[in-house]
């Protein structure tokens, strides 16, 4: 058995056919009490590559969100790790969102973190993004 950690414990699980996919979500009370939202999502990569990774991504988000669109995806590197940034908006049914992705490629795992909010927010989603990406440290499997 392995242990497994979350923020209010560990548990444990199979050694063997065990896949974390798991999302976290966290909101930031910005100005006049809206917010942000951080996005932090897990996925089994396979033999994808990075590129493979943001067009997948990139694929999906344009048949499920209504009018999507995207800046031209940004390399990136992250203490030593690849990476790819892009920005994007969307028409929710409340009014137009603007999000700014990065998918990092980890050994194992493609880790998605996402930034968004309501367009009106840009100013302070493309901020929250800044210091999240600066504080990024990767923990390095044994």
């Amino acid at each position: 058995m392995a242990e497994y950690h979350f923020n209010e414990g560990a548990l444990q699980v199979p050694d063997a056919g065990v896949v974390d996919r798991s999302t976290t979500a966290l909101e930031i009370e910005v100005s006049g009490g809206k917010r942000v939202s951080i996005v932090i999502a897990r996925q089994p990569r396979g033999t994808l590559t990075l590129d493979d990774l943001v067009r997948d991504s990139l694929k999906l988000l344009g048949v499920s969100l209504r009018r999507f669109k995207h800046e031209a995806p940004r390399k990136l590197d992250l203490q030593g790790v690849p990476a790819v940034e892009f920005d994007m908006t969307w028409m929710h049914e409340t009014g137009p969102m603007c999000h700014r992705v990065v998918i990092v490629d980890l050994p194992d795992v493609a880790l998605t973190l996402t930034v968004a909010g309501t367009q009106d927010l840009r100013p302070e989603i493309e901020r929250t993004y800044k210091q999240m990406v600066a504080s990024l440290k990767f923990r390095r499997k044994k």
